[in-house]
């Protein structure tokens, strides 16, 4: 539509035509009856959609999930060990030395 105006009447005319269309429909969605018709049209949206759809058993999903936070908690917990260790060494070799100085 826009190579159409834009081959006709010119480059501007597409932007007017643009902006006319874009301001149009702002005034459409802000008045009282464009808000009832997207509360209509969001309400059968969720019910038909959203909430006709079932979700399953919340038990089919817990092992799962259960799996997933065990290996990333796995992997987590091997990283502190050796920052535990790693920080354990340091603080044992200063105090052999704090030891061997006084």
């Amino acid at each position: 539509m826009a190579a159409v105006l834009t081959e006709f009447r010119g480059p501007e005319a597409a932007i007017e035509a643009h902006r006319f269309t874009n301001d149009e429909l702002l005034r459409l969605l802000r008045s009282p009856r464009g808000k009832q018709m997207l509360d209509r049209l969001l309400d059968d949206l969720v019910t038909t959609r959203l909430l006709a759809r079932p979700l399953g058993r919340p038990a089919n999903i817990l092992p799962r999930l259960e799996a997933l936070l065990l290996s990333i908690m796995q992997d987590q917990f091997k990283y502190i060990n050796l920052f535990g260790a790693l920080l354990g060494f340091i603080i044992g070799l200063l105090n052999l030395l704090i030891l061997r100085v006084f």
